[in-house]
């Protein structure tokens, strides 16, 4: 489908039997892509797509497991195969990339350090609606790039807010956590009853 296809790794860090890697794959859709037995013509753009993933390695070191995220609405607007009208594909648009960067290697105590601000932000913040856990443990210039938009650290509290509203009993699970350098890479199980709607507007 894309002749020059490319993936270059962002990020990648490591710890125990799991890994994680920010990978950005791009290239020119010059060919038919079939996808789940559909075959999506070809439109000549250049498109690009970023994936997080967790791999869990088995003692040989051998990956045997994935777990990855990706912006699948975005890829399919840049492939013109968005199942949602044209006009709301275009009024949505395609994501801006924010390149990412690795740090220097952080000693232990930092690394520990940066996982209690995480294990905070989750436990006090999202799950006890504690929002003071987000001032005390992210910059006042936090950005946040997701599927959903990019919020900065106030929006990224009103969105957890009216989730929070909408899913009264929200728990999240912190299921895998690993660290390196100055990033953290988790696995997170989200659960909840859907009991109020969303008010999307007061996000």
């Amino acid at each position: 489908s894309m002749p020059d296809f490319e993936a270059t790794i962002e990020v990648l860090i490591a710890e125990g039997d799991w890994a994680a890697t920010r990978v950005l794959h791009t290239g020119t859709f010059e060919n038919e892509w079939v996808m789940n037995g559909e075959a999506i013509p070809a439109n000549d753009d250049v498109i690009s797509w970023s994936a997080i993933t967790l791999h869990r390695f088995d003692e040989n070191g051998l990956i045997i497991e994935d777990f990855t995220a990706f912006d699948m609405l975005d890829l399919l607007i840049q492939m013109n195969a968005a199942p949602i009208p044209d006009a709301l594909a275009l009024l949505i648009g395609t994501r801006e990339h924010y390149p990412a960067v690795m740090g220097e290697t952080a000693a232990t105590d930092m690394l520990d350090a940066n996982e209690t601000a995480f294990t905070e932000i989750i436990e006090r913040g999202i799950n006890n609606g504690d929002f003071s856990a987000m001032e005390t443990y992210m910059d006042e210039g936090y950005g946040l790039h997701e599927p959903f938009g990019d919020f900065n650290r106030e929006q990224f509290v009103a969105v957890i807010a009216g989730f929070r509203a909408a899913v009264p009993d929200l728990h999240v699970t912190i299921d895998a956590v690993l660290r390196e350098g100055d990033w953290i890479g988790t696995r997170l199980i989200y659960e909840g009853t859907f009991s109020n709607s969303i008010d999307l507007g007061a996000i």
